[in-house]
């Protein structure tokens, strides 16, 4: 097949999407009291759906006076639910669509990629208080569009190309060697033919590279570099100096901010057959010292360390109790709780969230440690998952490393994007048999220690007995 009969046949395929990114926008929308914006952050994060509804909103408007939709949410807000179910049962599934298991664990990867730029340009464009990030966010995720045009058309040249690259070469150059097409120029063939986004169509032409897109370029050269080699390499290098020259910004904040995302970031990253890639992500976005090698050498086996102490939860129940011998109310309760927690406890960022009166969302009243990304945060009460959980009876839940893969679907994009952190204790308030809200903890990212965790179990009966007697003090006052 040669170049040009290959970018004939681009614009008649459909990028297939991932079943269980198709099964959560439907349980999304069969949820009550669901949002378009709550499908649309699954959309986004999919190739095959975003390439789809993308399509079907701006196919008649290409070549028109009327300018593309350019967001996600835009596009379904013009659908409407609808016709959102009927469009989401036209979109092929990837895992019945490529059968070559090698081909889909690339595409599985070519997603984290973009997953990982997408997180980076957003923050840049907060940096530049860009006003429309989710455009960028889009343009980002499509990045490698031309490569799963590739894996469909020519599942044998995608498969090569992509060792050439992950062995350390340029794929670019395997693809016109193979081909005679690269395929980000086949990327852009569709993009203009399907009417998808002006920006992602700019950052695809190598002749258009300044502006907005070339944040989106950037960002993607450095999740690739980043899951290709490691963050210190001279790609990785080359466009942080890039990157930090149009943000007006030092080399070590950029870099910095970079490291934060990445950590963040990897965490999230829950998709099949990409474990090599995440955890290479959260090897090597500490910002000290070198990436930790995928096969640590042997050595010999030190002695084992003493286990810790067990920290001791006296100095906080006594100062509930001096709260209460002074007439605080539920109010000065929490406050003294958080005070302790914070300053006893190692614990950096809190968060109080309280519910509304029909108890269909949780929203945040109070932070600690944390900036206006927080502010007005909520999370829904009507869905299931770990907020609504906690909110059935007075208990303390820990979160970790190893439980959060299970949770992290259930919690929204907007809290993830806040909050940033895996490791945290939720800890339910409440009075008698009703709850009142929850308590967010966390030591800033870091791991919280079992014996910590397994130490303030009784933290929420304690405080459950305190608020009791302050509520019951308030009643007689009243009687």
């Amino acid at each position: 097949m040669t170049a040009t009969a290959l970018l004939d046949q681009v614009p008649g395929l459909r990028i297939p999407a991932l079943a269980d990114n198709l099964r959560a926008c439907r349980d999304t929308l069969d949820a009550p009291g669901t949002a378009l914006a709550d499908v649309g952050d699954i959309i986004n994060r999919d190739p095959g759906l975003a390439t789809h509804f993308f399509r079907q909103v701006n196919q008649g408007r290409i070549g028109g006076s009327r300018p593309l939709i350019s967001t996600i949410e835009s596009t379904l807000n013009l659908m409407g639910e609808t016709a959102i179910r009927h469009q989401l049962g036209q979109v092929p599934v990837l895992e019945e669509t490529v059968t070559d298991k090698a081909v889909r664990q690339h595409w599985y990867r070519l997603i984290v990629r973009a997953r990982l730029a997408a997180e980076i340009v957003a923050e840049w464009g907060r940096l530049q208080n860009d006003r429309a990030p989710s455009e960028l966010m889009a343009a980002c995720f499509l990045q490698p569009l031309g490569e799963f045009l590739l894996a469909l058309a020519r599942p044998d040249d995608f498969l090569a190309c992509a060792r050439v690259e992950l062995g350390g070469g340029h794929r670019n150059a395997c693809e016109l060697e193979r081909l005679g097409v690269r395929s980000r120029d086949l990327g852009r063939r569709a993009a203009s033919a399907w009417g998808l986004p002006l920006l992602l169509q700019e950052s695809l032409d190598p002749a258009a590279m300044i502006g907005r897109a070339q944040n989106v370029v950037v960002a993607y050269a450095l999740a690739s570099a980043a899951d290709i080699g490691h963050w210190r390499s001279p790609a990785v290098e080359a466009a942080l100096e890039l990157a930090a020259g149009y943000l007006n910004r030092p080399p070590a904040e950029v870099s910095h901010r970079l490291h934060q995302v990445a950590a963040h970031a990897a965490r999230q990253f829950r998709l099949p057959g990409v474990v090599p890639p995440a955890a290479k992500l959260l090897w090597t976005v500490l910002p000290e010292g070198p990436a930790e090698p995928a096969e640590p050498p042997a050595t010999k086996p030190e002695p084992p360390a003493a286990p810790p102490a067990t920290p001791d939860i006296a100095p906080l129940k006594a100062a509930l109790t001096e709260t209460l011998r002074a007439g605080g109310d539920a109010n000065a309760l929490i406050r003294t709780l958080l005070q302790r927690l914070h300053e006893d406890y190692g614990f950096r960022r809190s968060l109080l969230l309280l519910p509304d009166p029909q108890r269909t969302r949780l929203t945040v009243r109070h932070k600690e440690g944390f900036g206006h990304e927080a502010t007005g945060l909520f999370v829904d009460l009507l869905k299931p998952g770990l907020f609504r959980k906690a909110m059935e009876k007075q208990q303390l839940l820990w979160i970790h490393d190893e439980n959060y893969p299970k949770v992290a679907a259930s919690l929204p994009e907007r809290w993830t994007r806040a909050v940033s952190s895996a490791n945290f204790l939720l800890l339910t308030l409440g009075v008698g048999e009703r709850t009142l809200g929850v308590i967010y903890l966390d030591q800033g990212g870091k791991p919280i220690s079992p014996a910590l965790a397994r130490a303030l179990q009784p933290v929420a009966k304690l405080l459950a007995r305190a608020l009791q007697i302050a509520h019951e003090r308030k009643a007689q006052r009243k009687a």
